[in-house]
């Protein structure tokens, strides 16, 4: 029986830490967290199209057959510099000529960060660093086409529709027409997946930017995800968490059944 008790104890102990350290990287730089919704956060150009192959003489790799969901630099053929794939986050990448490819990145980087970008010991979501990021606006003028992308792909293979579907729905909530309530609700498709699923390489990123938004988002957000059946219910217990500690709700609150 003792024995037990240690054990439960200490798996608590490394629950407990292992949550610390999730939080501590988080914590540590909010603006470099590798995920793909930072990433699709900090783009001015994202869309669709099939990957030609590398150009040896440009050092680029160019994507052919182009479709636009955010920005429209006037060309169906996108350059890729050779410096991709830095960001730290494994996205899928074959790189087989006419593989279907979603590429997103910034031609241009973001201004110097503004004055309101004060860390508030707390990580920012995508959407807020979004928000933030249009708020500094872009440095210099846009260079016509043909042009070189500083970014990065994922290799969509043409019976993953879901992949294309999630990534799509981010893009338009987040950057196209902007959304808080569609962007949250955007990120739930990878959440219940197991290892197998073909969106599984998202869980991870969506589960941390959905527990941002409710770090960092006011009542009437987290009051709708607590309501909503939409949610897995383990953030739904998170919302009503983020109520009674920061709005004063209730001890005595519990989340709704479905």
């Amino acid at each position: 029986m003792i024995s037990d008790l240690h054990h439960m104890k200490a798996i608590r102990i490394a629950l407990v830490a292992l949550t610390a350290v999730g939080i501590a990287l988080s914590f540590s730089d909010a603006g470099k967290f590798p995920s793909l919704s930072r990433d699709l956060a900090e783009s001015d150009i994202v869309g669709i199209g099939s990957y030609a192959g590398y150009d040896s003489l440009s050092r680029c790799y160019r994507i052919d057959n182009a479709t636009y969901w955010l920005g429209d630099p006037g060309t169906n053929s996108v350059l890729i510099g050779a410096g991709h794939r830095e960001s730290g986050f494994s996205y899928r990448m074959v790189d087989v000529p006419g593989d279907q490819m979603i590429f997103f990145g910034n031609r241009l980087g973001w201004r110097q960060s503004p004055s309101n970008f004060v860390f508030r010991a707390r990580p920012f979501s995508s959407w807020e660093w979004r928000e933030k990021l249009m708020q500094a606006g872009s440095a210099g003028q846009v260079p016509s086409p043909p042009f070189k992308l500083y970014g990065d792909w994922i290799n969509v293979e043409t019976n993953s529709p879901a992949v294309v579907a999630f990534v799509s729905n981010v893009v338009h909530s987040l950057c196209v027409s902007p959304d808080l309530i569609r962007y949250s609700q955007s990120l739930i498709p990878p959440l219940n997946v197991e290892a197998e699923d073909e969106l599984f390489e998202f869980k991870g990123d969506a589960h941390m930017d959905l527990m941002k938004l409710e770090w960092g988002e006011g009542e009437e957000f987290l009051e709708h995800v607590l309501n909503s059946p939409l949610y897995p219910r383990r953030f739904r217990g998170s919302a009503l968490f983020q109520l009674k500690k920061r709005f004063d709700w209730p001890a005595t609150n519990t989340v709704p059944e479905p």
